[in-house]
Formats: C-alpha cells, structure tokens, sequence
C-alpha cells in the first residue's frame, strides 16, 4: 500500500510517493501549479508532471490514497485532479486542500496550533483537530497576500517604475551630483537591479515602459 501527495503552489509543483511506514520511494517537480495564477490547463499538466515523475519505476495500481495541496483551487479543479491522477494510473481520485492544510502539516504532527506562511504569498491560520478555523489573508497575489514574496516583488518594481516615471536631478549640499530623484523615491541600486533584471536600457521614460511591458 502506497500514497501520494502534491504540493501544487505559484512557484513550484512537488509530488511524492510514500511507503506506509513512510519510506519516500518517488519525488517529482515541476512548475507552478495554482490554476488560479496561472490556468487551470497549465496547472494540471504541471502537477501531472510532478505526479508522473514521482510514480517512476512505481506501480501506480499500488497507490491506496493521495492528497493534492493546491493553491487557489476550486471544486471543477478538483474533478479536472481526478482525472489527472486516473491518467497516471491512480484509480482513486486525490483529496483536495488548500496550500495552508500542506504548510501546517509540513510544520507539525500537532492536531492544533497556528501556522503563520510567508513564501510566495503570506497567511496566518489556526488549526483546531487538524481542521482549520480561522485564516487571516492568503487572498491571492491580486488582492492580498500582504508581506509574501510577490507583493515585495511587486512593491520593488513599483518603486523603481514610478522613480523613472519622473526623474529629476539631485544633487547633495556642496553641489555635488547624488543621482536622480523620483517623487521622494530614489533612483539608485533598486532602479539599477531592477532594470538589470528586466534587461532595459535607455531613458527613464524608455526604462518605464520596457519593464511595465515586461512585467
């Protein structure tokens, strides 16, 4: 008797196949799997992939029960899931959670307590029997996820666009050149990063548009 379990997030898609007393006899990767981020298509076929590639050189028939963690999903993701696991070989369709009920778990063999969860996104839950009970955020990377890898991301980037928006010359007490300004924010190392990682050169105004365009 085997089981599998998914961990499908915004970033990265994991899978592993376990023995009852816990041996790990298959991992797999892939890319992001939250079909809410990224399309339910793209999001099943990465977290297949992770499946399949934690099922090699496993017999599949052999695999009792499995639970999908998977952020932003929904019940028709959870159908789509099932048929999925069926194409692998698995006959019995997996349990769907959110990415809170993986990261506790992850953390914990306590029934109850608190999960705080800053990665991609951020969300704060408590647990109660192994069931949650409250959640604060994790309201996805549009409208909430406050202080999660994407909003800093995004915080960035937003600075270094509107600095170039509206440059301006500035220069320190004795006259000399310090750079240039934007609306209070400054047009130094985070400009200079981020137009680096966005490959863009140029005018400001060139700069702005080639990252927005990009981002």
């Amino acid at each position: 008797m085997l089981f599998a379990g998914v961990d499908a997030g915004g970033t990265t898609t994991r899978a592993a196949v376990h023995a009852a007393d816990g041996t790990r006899l298959g991992h797999g990767a892939a890319g992001p799997g939250n079909p809410a981020a990224h399309g339910p298509e793209a999001a099943r076929l990465a977290i297949g992939q992770a499946l399949r590639r934690a099922l090699d050189g496993v017999d599949p028939s052999l695999v009792a029960a499995s639970v999908a963690g998977v952020a932003g999903g929904d019940d028709a993701f959870a159908a789509t899931l099932g048929r999925t696991w069926a194409e692998c070989g698995i006959a019995a369709p997996p349990r769907m959670v959110g990415d809170v009920e993986v990261a506790y778990a992850a953390g914990t063999a306590a029934p109850s307590g608190t999960l705080l969860l800053a990665g991609t996104g951020a969300a704060a839950a408590r647990f109660s029997g192994r069931t949650v009970t409250a959640v604060a955020d994790g309201l996805g990377w549009l409208l909430g996820d406050e202080g999660g890898g994407f909003w800093i991301g995004r915080a960035g980037v937003r600075a270094a666009v509107r600095a170039l928006d509206r440059p301006g010359d500035c220069l320190d007490h004795g006259g000399r050149h310090q750079g240039r300004m934007g609306p209070g924010l400054p047009y130094g190392p985070l400009v200079d990063l981020v137009s680096a990682h966005f490959g863009v050169t140029g005018g400001p105004r060139r700069r702005a548009d080639r990252i927005v365009r990009l981002a």
